[in-house]
C-alpha cells in the first residue's frame, strides 16, 4: 500500500510537473518564432517599400525592351549589397516574366497569374512558400506591387529560409536538453520529497499495526503541527484510549474471575461436605443457608453486570419526562428507613423546596438509592446523612453526604471502578458486590451529567451529581414531609 501510494502521488506530480515544462517550453519555442517570423516580414516589407520608389522612376524613366532600360533596372538591386543575405526579382505583371533578379537562377523565370493576382496593393507576405513553383526552394518572400506609367510589376524581396530551420533546430535541441535536465532534475527532487512527504503515512501505518496487537509501547511522534501532526495527535489519543480499555478489560476479567471465583468456591466447597458428610447433618441447613446467599450474590452481581453493560452500549431507551427530584429523593430515603433508624443517623437536607429535572425517573432512582445504600453502608453509628440541591450551569445538583472515615485522595479516583472496594467497604459491606457506584456513573453518563465525589479522611464522603434542569417554576415549598427521619 505504501508503495502504491508512493508512486501515484509521484506519478501525479511528475505527470504536472512534466506536462507543466512540454507547455511552458512550446509556448516559449512559438513565441521565438512567431518573433522571428515577424522580424523577417517587417524587414522584407521596408526593404520592399524603399526599393519600390526608386523602381517606379526607374521604370518611368527608362525602355525597358532595350538592354540599357534593363540594366538601369538592374543596377536599383545595388541597394541590397547592404543585406547580403536578402535577394530582388522584378516581375512584369502583364507576362509575369523576372525581368531582373540578384539571384541569376531567377532571371526570366515565369511567376504564375494566380500569384500575381491574389496580391494586394499593399503587399504580400508569404512564409516558407515557393510562390508556385517560382522559387526552387522554399523561401520568405515579400512581394509588392509597382504601378508605373507603363504597367504594373512586382517587387519580390526573399530571404533564404535555412536560418528559420537551423532556428528551429536549434529551439528543439535547447529544449530537449532542458527538458531531459530538468526532468532528471525533477525526478530526484520528487522522489525525496515525496518520500518525506509519505514517511508519516508508513509511520501510521506501522503504528496502527502495532495497535492492532494490542501493543502500545511506542507512540507516534508529533513533529509537525500540520495535517499529518493532528492525525498523529488522534491516533495517540485512540491508542491512549484502547490502552485504558485494554487495561479495564483486562482488570475487569480478572476481577469478575476473582468474584465469581470465591463464591463458587465457598458454594462448591459446602455442598462437597454435605455430599461427604464432612459437615454432619445438623449443620446442613445452616452451610445450606451461606450457599444461598452466596448463590443471592452471585445473581445480584450478574445483573448488575448486565445493566452497566446495557447502560454503556444505549440499550436502554430512557424516558425523557419533569419530575421533581427532591419529592424522588425523599420517596427513595424511606425506603431505608428501618436500617437509618437502627443505625440511629439524622437526616438532614430534606426541607429543601421542589426541584425540577428532565430525566428518566426510573435511572435516577436508582442513582439515588445507590448513593443512599452506600451511604448508609458507611456512615458512623449515631452520624448523619446529609442531602443538598443547588442548580449551576443548567443543570441541578443532588448532593448526598454522610459522616463517617471518609476516602483518601488515593481511593477517590477509583470509587466508581467495577468491583472495586476500599479496605474499610471489606470489613463494613458483606454483601455487595462493589457495581453499584460504577452503575451511578454509568446512568449519570447515559443522562450527559456529571458526578463528583469530595471527602475529608475522618470527618464525611460526599458523591454530587448533576442532571439537566427543567424550567418549570416551583408552585410550593415542601413542608413536613420527611417528618420522623
Amino acid at each position: 500500500m505504501k508503495n502504491r501510494m508512493i508512486t501515484k502521488y509521484f506519478s501525479l506530480c511528475a505527470a504536472v510537473i512534466l506536462s507543466s515544462i512540454i507547455c511552458i517550453g512550446t509556448v516559449i519555442a512559438i513565441t521565438v518564432i512567431n518573433v522571428y517570423k515577424n522580424d523577417i516580414r517587417m524587414s522584407l516589407s521596408e526593404t520592399a517599400e524603399v526599393l519600390s520608389h526608386s523602381i517606379e522612376i526607374c521604370i518611368n524613366e527608362n525602355n525597358l525592351e532595350t538592354e540599357e532600360g534593363i540594366t538601369a533596372l538592374d543596377k536599383q538591386t545595388e541597394y541590397l549589397d547592404v543585406v547580403p543575405d536578402y535577394d530582388m526579382s522584378v516581375v512584369e505583371a502583364a507576362t509575369g516574366k523576372c525581368l531582373v533578379s540578384t539571384d541569376s537562377e531567377q532571371l526570366y523565370k515565369m511567376l504564375d497569374n494566380s500569384v500575381i493576382q491574389n496580391t494586394p496593393s499593399e503587399g504580400s507576405f508569404s512564409s516558407g512558400s515557393t510562390l508556385e513553383d517560382f522559387f526552387g526552394k522554399r523561401v520568405f518572400s515579400f512581394s509588392l506591387p509597382v504601378y508605373t506609367e507603363k504597367g504594373e510589376f512586382f517587387i519580390i524581396i526573399y530571404t533564404a529560409i535555412d536560418d528559420y530551420n537551423n532556428l528551429v533546430t536549434d529551439i528543439i535541441k535547447t529544449f530537449v536538453s532542458v527538458f531531459v535536465i530538468s526532468t532528471a532534475i525533477t525526478f530526484v527532487i520528487l522522489y525525496f520529497v515525496t518520500r518525506d512527504m509519505m514517511k508519516p503515512v508508513s509511520d501510521m501505518m506501522k503504528a496502527a499495526e502495532r495497535f492492532g496487537k494490542g501493543d502500545f509501547s511506542e507512540k507516534l511522534k508529533i513533529t509537525d503541527s500540520d495535517e499529518f501532526g493532528e492525525l498523529a495527535a488522534a491516533m495517540n489519543n485512540m491508542a491512549n484510549s484502547l490502552e485504558g480499555l485494554e487495561s479495564s478489560r483486562k482488570s475487569f476479567v480478572a476481577n469478575v474471575s476473582h468474584e465469581l471465583k470465591t463464591p463458587m468456591t465457598s458454594i462448591g466447597g459446602f455442598v462437597d461436605g454435605i455430599l461427604d458428610g464432612t459437615i454432619p447433618p445438623e449443620m446442613h441447613k445452616q452451610y445450606l443457608t451461606i450457599v444461598s446467599e452466596e448463590i443471592n450474590r452471585l445473581s445480584r452481581m450478574v445483573r448488575s453486570m448486565l445493566n452497566i453493560s446495557k447502560y454503556e452500549s444505549g440499550e436502554i431507551k430512557m424516558k425523557q419526562e419533569e419530575f421533581d427530584i427532591t419529592a424522588l429523593t425523599i420517596k427513595t430515603v424511606f425506603l431505608f428507613e428501618k436500617r437509618i433508624t437502627d443505625r440511629h443517623v439524622d437526616v438532614l437536607g430534606l426541607d429543601s423546596p421542589p426541584h425540577y429535572i428532565i430525566a428518566d425517573s426510573d435511572l435516577v432512582q436508582q442513582i439515588i438509592y445507590n448513593l443512599i445504600e452506600n451511604a448508609i453502608k458507611f456512615v458512623d453509628i449515631g452520624g448523619y446523612i446529609a442531602f443538598s440541591f443547588t442548580k449551576e450551569g443548567g443543570k441541578t445538583y443532588v448532593a448526598v453526604r454522610n459522616s463517617g472515615g471518609g476516602l483518601t485522595e488515593e481511593e477517590i479516583p477509583k470509587v466508581f471502578e467495577r468491583f472495586y472496594k476500599t479496605d474499610e467497604s471489606h470489613g463494613k459491606d458483606k454483601t455487595g458486590v462493589g457495581l453499584g457506584l460504577a452503575i451511578v456513573r454509568s446512568i449519570v453518563n447515559l443522562h450527559d451529567g456529571h458526578i463528583i465525589v469530595k471527602s475529608k479522611p475522618g470527618e464525611y464522603t460526599e458523591f454530587s451529581f448533576g442532571l439537566k434542569t427543567s424550567n418549570r417554576k416551583p408552585d410550593r415549598k415542601r413542608k413536613g414531609e420527611e417528618d420522623g427521619l
